[in-house]
């Protein structure tokens, strides 16, 4: 009896990957037995399957993980509920090679996020909604210490998810009022945007640019997390690390629109809105790290220690 063969598409960024990855385990408990052969669907950019290959050994490797190159079409219409749409990400959009592959296999899988197929698969998803799997190699860091507050506030210019800059000042101000050390990544071509606003002489705040696998040390490391709406926000969850994020799709604080909490903010209630009151959000961090518990409740702010019942036995 021949051995089961699984296609499993990712795709998109890296964060689209990390969120994909969590959906393995239970597509293994599945198929238990069955050769798994991924393809990342990225126009070329073998960065993500890179750093899954570098993370998790045991499941991606040389052998079973194939970047896809191309697409059919940079303007690929769909009709949707918006009526007619680009929707470049759509499977029919793949050259018809790949079509034809996963047809041919066994089963198949398509994790694009954003597509949602995957809520309709005969798979225990649910269970692995929350789920970031801790990567199998031992971080080293590029970084001393284990209590600094990761910040990626500036991917790079005109993205839509950035924060001005007048709030990357009061914020990054506001946390090293508190005493705590900051490290903050940012692209090395970008770096000015925080050599104009920041004393970098000052010993509590470091500024560093980063490989994606060095940002996953450095999320081992950290004790708190905050940053914008991007792929690197997902990396501190593999850890279990407190991790907040600024997101255009968030009115209230700890809420987000469900479209988003179902493919990209998925604890929506650590999800805050765009320039949001940096004293709130300064208090919500540093209790996080003083207060374990805490981060469980950011919506409290400075939580009474007796709001958390505690029992100490002598």
């Amino acid at each position: 009896m021949s051995q089961e063969v699984v296609s499993i598409r990712l795709e998109g960024g890296i964060g689209d990957h990390l969120l994909a990855n969590r959906f393995i385990a239970a597509i293994k408990e599945k198929h238990p037995y069955a050769q798994l052969n991924f393809y990342s669907d990225t126009e070329g950019n073998d960065n993500q399957i890179n750093l899954l290959k570098y993370a998790w050994p045991s499941i991606y490797n040389d052998n079973n993980c194939k970047v896809i190159e191309n697409r059919k079409s940079k303007d690929f219409k769909v009709k949707s509920q918006f009526g007619e749409e680009t929707y470049n990400c759509h499977l029919n959009n793949l050259p018809d090679e790949y079509i034809r592959l996963f047809a041919d296999s066994n089963y198949f899988y398509n994790l694009c996020i954003d597509n949602l197929d995957w809520i309709h698969y005969n798979i225990d998803w649910k269970r692995y909604f929350y789920f970031f799997p801790r990567p199998e190699v031992t971080p080293h860091s590029h970084i001393s210490g284990h209590s600094y507050i990761l910040t990626h506030l500036y991917p790079r210019p005109n993205s839509d998810h950035n924060v001005e800059q007048w709030y990357v000042i009061a914020l990054i101000k506001k946390l090293l009022e508190s005493g705590k050390q900051i490290v903050s990544v940012c692209q090395q071509e970008h770096m000015g945007f925080y050599q104009e606003i920041i004393d970098l002489k000052n010993p509590n705040f470091t500024l560093t640019d980063c490989s994606l696998r060095e940002f996953f040390d450095l999320s081992q490391n950290c004790s708190s997390f905050i940053g914008v709406d991007s792929g690197l926000r997902y990396f501190p969850l593999h850890y279990g690390k407190p991790t907040y994020v600024f997101s255009k799709y968030c009115r209230q604080p700890f809420e987000a629109w469900p479209s988003h909490i179902l493919r990209w903010l998925i604890f929506d209630k650590y999800v805050l809105p765009m320039h949001y009151d940096v004293n709130a959000v300064s208090d919500i961090i540093v209790n996080s790290i003083m207060h374990p518990a805490s981060s469980m409740f950011p919506q409290f702010g400075k939580t009474p220690q007796n709001a958390i019942i505690e029992r100490s036995y002598v």
